[in-house]
């Protein structure tokens, strides 16, 4: 989960290897049976590689796009030790070449919470320009019903509707109930919920509970 802006995620990982935890998000293991094996995916975000290493033992051509070189070292041991194939681009969304002309799914889980309105904006147009009709996208994010908004609100610049930027140059937005839905026109939702989440932590990290989306959408119209 590596997006835009100063967040270090090189020494986050460096301090938890398995900062998210090690298994996929639950959406991607429910709906993980509509994309047949042989699909090419690209984990936008990959992080250490939990999705990643979870569509490559489905037999998935997983295409990992992260930026963290902790990250990457981290996949690339995980995908070693357990046989599987997982190719890495250390890149961001913005500046990345697909080595193919579209994907078959794409996997943005917890990306956009990291960027700021305009970068969201860019992260569609580029997700639009990597499909084609039929292809499959799981994403997650946060609502504006999220505990923890009070906090940023009091401590941060909000600098659009739902989203701060803190003293350090930290990002966090927050979608409206449904704005998900809108985001991505010529898309429809096969799977779309959106409430508190499970008590978790990151790492050695205090408890949590964040109001989430989450949601799979299938590619209708180009």
């Amino acid at each position: 989960m590596s997006g835009s802006g100063p967040m270090d995620y090189d020494r986050h990982y460096a301090g938890a290897r398995d900062l998210f935890g090690s298994e996929p998000d639950d959406i991607l293991a429910r709906h993980a049976g509509l994309l047949p094996a042989g699909g090419t995916v690209l984990d936008i975000g990959a992080g250490q590689g939990r999705h990643s290493l979870f569509g490559a033992a489905s037999g998935w051509i997983v295409h990992a796009l992260e930026p963290s070189r902790i990250g990457r070292e981290t996949l690339a041991e995980a995908a070693s030790s357990l046989g599987l194939k997982v190719s890495l681009f250390p890149a961001g969304f913005a500046d990345f070449s697909p080595p193919v002309p579209a994907y078959d799914g794409i996997l943005v889980f917890g990306l956009i919470p990291d960027l700021e309105r305009p970068a969201i904006a860019a992260l569609t147009e580029r997700i639009q320009a990597w499909s084609r009709p039929g292809t499959l996208m799981w994403i997650t994010g946060f609502t504006t019903e999220d505990p923890a908004i009070g906090h940023w609100r009091a401590e941060a610049r909000e600098v659009a509707p739902g989203s701060f930027v803190n003293a350090d140059g930290r990002v966090r937005t927050y979608l409206a109930p449904g704005e998900i839905l809108e985001l991505f026109p010529g898309w429809e939702a096969l799977h779309h919920w959106e409430g508190l989440g499970p008590e978790h932590r990151h790492g050695d990290g205090p408890l949590e509970r964040h109001a989430r989306f989450e949601a799979v959408f299938r590619q209708v119209s180009g």
